[in-house]
């Protein structure tokens, strides 16, 4: 899951997650079909058609990011845009 894609939208108290489905079931909050519910420890359940699935957000390691101040060396193996 990227948290870039996704926004806090209201809390729910409950003592578990389907206990929280079940308390947003019938309201205008209603968790659709690609929805996180996030617990106080901050574990992930994304809301499926078949159910609540454990998930986690993805974190990019510094070390795969791409260092701005190298220079850009073009790769001969990919296509080319060519602009008029």
């Amino acid at each position: 899951m990227r948290h870039r894609d996704y926004t806090e939208s209201g809390q729910v108290e409950a003592p578990g997650v389907y206990a929280a489905w079940t308390a947003l079931k019938d309201s205008e909050q209603a968790l659709r079909i690609g929805d996180i519910l996030e617990d106080e420890k901050g574990a992930l359940r994304v809301c499926k058609f078949v159910g609540l699935e454990e998930a986690q957000w993805v974190v990019v390691q510094e070390s795969l990011l791409p260092d701005p101040a190298a220079p850009v060396v073009p790769d001969e193996d990919q296509p080319k845009v060519i602009e008029r």
